[in-house]
């Protein structure tokens, strides 16, 4: 059985990307969070063509936010990658393991047969 973790592992373009605007440097510390909030919710539910058609500060303004959110969210999906990758590499060898002793227990299933045959075919042969 394969696990889908190679699938899920691929890395985030958009993170990638984010950096070569040198999002990470932007500071947006005088700006409310609620502002950037409503920028970033208002970019993300309609067409680009909408942003495109906003007046330039406005525009501005929005895909900086927009820009910033999805840098947190590419962050977050990465750690969310990371925690299921981890949680299916801690579960192989837990699956592995369970296997082994359904396998041991096979093995001792079939030494107490042979073992219950050698004492019935030796207790009868000293009776």
């Amino acid at each position: 059985m394969t696990s889908p973790a190679p699938a899920r592992a691929r890395p985030s373009t958009g993170s990638i990307e984010l950096n070569k605007l040198g999002a990470s440097a932007w500071d947006l510390s005088a700006i409310p969070a609620d502002r950037l909030h409503a920028l970033s919710r208002y970019a993300s539910s309609v067409r680009a063509k909408a942003v495109a058609d906003l007046a330039e500060p406005r525009r501005m303004a929005t895909l900086v936010a927009f820009a910033a959110a999805m840098r947190t969210r590419s962050a977050d999906e990465a750690i969310e990658v990371f925690a299921m990758l981890m949680s299916d590499l801690a579960r192989a060898p837990a699956h592995l393991a369970a296997e082994q002793r359904m396998r041991t227990v096979g093995d001792l299933d079939s030494a107490a047969l042979m073992l219950r045959e050698a004492w019935i075919t030796l207790s009868g042969a000293a009776g």
